[in-house]
């Protein structure tokens, strides 16, 4: 599969291991660092912005429970919107099931 993103495969491969190491931050009780490992993966696809595709899509559903966790409600139910907007068919029910955990 080509890469349409700034940077091609090179950046998507670092991107997709930042998503990695945010999710074991998280999971391992790291909220801050995860949510920071997100959100630099985030910058690296260029979003908020040009960012578009699956794996924005997939760190944005990531990243919007840590929003939750740090008080900030309204601002994880956001990111999930967005995510719906980038979201492939195959993690349509991941998004589903974030978005009820958050409600």
């Amino acid at each position: 599969m080509r890469s349409a993103r700034p940077g091609g495969p090179e950046v998507e491969a670092r991107v997709r291991e930042l998503h990695q190491r945010g999710v074991g931050a998280i999971n391992a009780g790291h909220i801050g660092s995860g949510g920071r490992l997100l959100r630099a993966g985030l910058r690296r696809l260029g979003w908020p912005g040009v960012a578009d595709g699956a794996l924005t899509a997939r760190i944005l559903i990531s990243l919007a429970p840590v929003e939750i966790q740090l008080g900030h409600p309204e601002a994880g139910l956001a990111l999930l919107d967005e995510a719906e907007r980038l979201v492939t068919p195959a993690d349509r029910g991941l998004l589903l099931q974030q978005r009820g955990l958050m409600l």
